[in-house]
């Protein structure tokens, strides 16, 4: 049932949804959100059919909207005279079906007006594709993200569409984004408009649930509601594993490296989820860090003890049971960035590696995860176990240019801290130095920063390999990568 209703959901434009769960002569009724489930007592339909008929005809006679359908996106199509122009900037095939998709303009300012004192638009309208389904569970879907064609101002931008964690104290991304342009971050996105939707069904209503007294729930630990959060960015031109050599791939991680280290020093921001899908390309060719609906400040203890972020590229620790109490610190931001980088590098950079080695780096990522009962994701062992390795597994099975195995062999090591119980004894009772210990290294970006500084200038002697033929034989990863 659940199975079903991830595809459900990933599949159609929903808010949310209900299903009857039928054992026997037994029912239940499920209602689903983006935040979990609120199940019904169950009834024998077979004596008591009035509960089943009346739910059916209600559901029957009910709106889309009062069904859980998104009606912010419908069907459209566009003149013939721009159809297949605007296709084939998008990426879309002919065949294939358009959606309109609309977003608020800025659900930060109250009643805008333009200097005539005019009332403005509340919302823009944008055109695009259905987006690629993603593997993963219901809770693990909440972000949409593709290019889209502006009918106002006739170009293509960067849609983005997110369940956010609605609570005082978190910031929207687009509150965020512009403080981030506020304060001249480097290398983000252009933010041009975005907010909250406000409509029926754009807040999930299960945490409602969390306390009443036939909640099943152990412990009934509270869970914070989500809202649907949309915004529009411009210059992203592609992502990153579309880059086209490995001085782009390092340009770009450089870029995106930066922009984290200026956001982290300047406004006190912890990213929070470092991913493939949150570090674009621009059409010069740099590196943009998105995906700040995850930030937190480092200071709010309460906000990073909730786990955020995407698992294949989540920190070791944040994921290992034994860390349940763990709180997000910025070692755990640089790690995620040494995943991304191996994942990238092994999966998208041709290489001499066979196909056995590179398919078990490539389970490192796609290692299943379980979710415990307080709604956080268990598992990163694989992970913890190549960092601890003094041996450097992955440099030994990843066959790859020496300078790019020097990198990587750098990278891990700043790690070796973490999960290797050896060096952890000994940096314990080391009498006190006033030599940086390696805790200290990962406790800034300076040591990371500075070896992927180095890195840069010395690949222009790098071959510009073209990618492009070794997409034909990447392996299939389930979370969409």
């Amino acid at each position: 049932m659940v199975a079903c209703t991830n595809a459900f959901f990933e599949t159609q434009f929903r808010r949310f949804g209900f299903s009857i769960l039928i054992c026997g002569s037994r029912a239940r009724f499920v209602y689903w959100d983006r935040a979990g489930a609120v199940v019904s007592r169950r009834f024998d339909y077979t004596r008591n059919f009035i509960l089943l008929a009346e739910f059916l005809w209600r559901l029957n006679r009910a709106s889309p909207g009062d069904r859980g359908v998104d009606m912010s996106v419908v069907p459209t199509s566009l003149p013939d005279s721009q159809d297949s122009a605007i296709r084939e900037l998008l990426g879309v095939g002919s065949s294939d079906p358009l959606y309109g998709y609309i977003v608020p303009v800025d659900t930060a300012l109250q009643n805008p007006k333009d200097a005539e004192g005019r009332p403005l638009k509340t919302h823009h309208f944008y055109v695009g594709p259905r987006p690629a389904p993603k593997q993963g569970t219901l809770l693990e879907q909440r972000t949409r993200s593709f290019h889209v064609w502006d009918v106002a101002q006739k170009r293509v931008v960067f849609f983005k569409e997110t369940w956010r964690l609605h609570s005082q104290g978190t910031r929207t991304e687009s509150e965020v984004y512009r403080e981030l342009h506020s304060r001249r971050i480097p290398n983000i996105p252009t933010f041009e408009h975005g907010g909250d939707m406000s409509a029926l069904g754009t807040k999930t209503i299960t945490h409602l649930f969390n306390k009443a007294w036939w909640c099943c729930t152990p412990n009934h630990k509270a869970r914070l509601p989500l809202v649907q959060h949309r915004i529009i960015l411009g210059n992203v031109e592609r992502n990153l594993s579309t880059f086209k050599t490995p001085k782009e791939f390092l340009t770009v991680f450089k870029d995106a490296l930066t922009a984290h280290e200026s956001a982290y020093k300047y406004l006190g921001l912890l990213h929070r989820n470092i991913s493939m899908e949150n570090i674009g390309i621009t059409s010069e060719g740099r590196g943009l860090l998105m995906g700040w609906e995850c930030c937190s400040p480092k200071s709010c203890k309460e906000l990073l003890g909730i786990q955020m972020g995407t698992p294949p590229f989540m920190s070791g620790a944040l994921l290992d049971q034994s860390t349940q109490d763990k709180h997000h610190v910025l070692a755990d931001d640089l790690e995620s960035f040494l995943h991304v980088m191996v994942y990238t590098m092994v999966r998208y950079l041709p290489n001499a590696s066979n196909v056995e080695d590179r398919n078990t780096l490539l389970q490192i990522f796609d290692e299943e995860y379980v979710i415990d009962e307080g709604g956080r994701a268990i598992g990163g062992s694989r992970k913890r176990k190549y960092l601890a390795d003094l041996d450097f597994p992955i440099v030994k099975k990843f066959t790859a240019p020496p300078k790019i195995t020097t990198l990587l062999r750098q990278l891990c090591d700043l790690f070796l801290i973490r999960y290797n119980s050896t060096l952890r004894f000994m940096e314990r009772h080391t009498p006190e130095t006033r030599f940086k210990t390696r805790s200290d290294l990962l406790a800034c970006h300076g040591e990371m920063m500075a070896y992927v500084n180095l890195s840069v200038p010395s690949c222009e002697d790098w071959p510009d390999i073209d990618i492009s033929a070794f997409y034909t034989i990447r392996p299939a990863n389930r979370y969409g990568f």
